[in-house]
């Protein structure tokens, strides 16, 4: 009986040793596959980690690049527009200067005169036909249109005319003010056949002499 039971206890024990370690094989498997995937995941996560970072990079630098380009087309439309200021300064500045250009300064040995100018001023344009006679009166197409050239000769949108009157064949001259009477002008006229009355020159006067006190 006890030869039995030794080897009962022996088998038992062979049983559970080896119970034992299947259990630990098992253990050690299920701790290795669980290693492995970590690692696995430890990598993927490294990877997308980089992948992230280097689209954020390449994000940035084409977002510097749009900002850049931005930048250099703002500049060009700023450079553009100050060229086209200067053109026009440049432009006007021509203008004026062709307008000095045209003004022919004139002499004059009367007194009252304070400067004397001609221009190339046009022919205003008449509704008169030919033959052309010069009628002074007031309710007359000629009194109209020259004092329409004298406005154009004088730069003044309304004045008074003090005296109007005959210079020769075809030829007018008249003196006028602003409206204020700060202004004094003595303007010389020419009809020119089928093109109307002309300025030929302006004298720019000290005092009004036809006033009347």
């Amino acid at each position: 009986m006890k030869m039995a039971n030794s080897r009962l206890d022996k088998y038992n024990k062979r049983r559970k040793n080896t119970q034992i370690l299947t259990a630990l094989i098992l253990i050690g498997l299920v701790l290795f596959v669980l290693l492995i995937m970590l690692l696995i995941f430890k990598n993927r996560d490294a990877k997308d980690f980089v992948k992230e970072n280097n689209n954020g990079e390449i994000n940035n630098e084409f977002i510097e690049d749009e900002q850049d380009q931005n930048n250099k087309d703002d500049d060009k439309s700023v450079t553009e527009n100050e060229q086209l200021e200067n053109d026009d300064e440049t432009n006007n500045e021509l203008n004026e200067e062709s307008e000095e250009e045209q003004m022919i300064q004139m002499y004059s040995d009367d007194e009252n005169v304070i400067s004397a100018f001609s221009k190339n001023w046009d022919p205003i344009g008449t509704e008169q036909n030919e033959p052309h006679e010069t009628q002074f009166n007031k309710q007359s197409t000629d009194w109209k249109e020259m004092e329409q050239a004298m406005k154009i000769a004088t730069e003044l949108d309304e004045l008074i005319i003090w005296w109007l009157g005959n210079d020769g064949d075809q030829k007018a001259v008249g003196t006028v003010t602003s409206m204020d009477q700060k202004k004094i002008f003595r303007v010389y006229l020419s009809w020119i056949t089928n093109e109307g009355w002309q300025p030929t020159k302006v004298e720019v006067l000290q005092e009004n002499d036809m006033h009347s006190d």
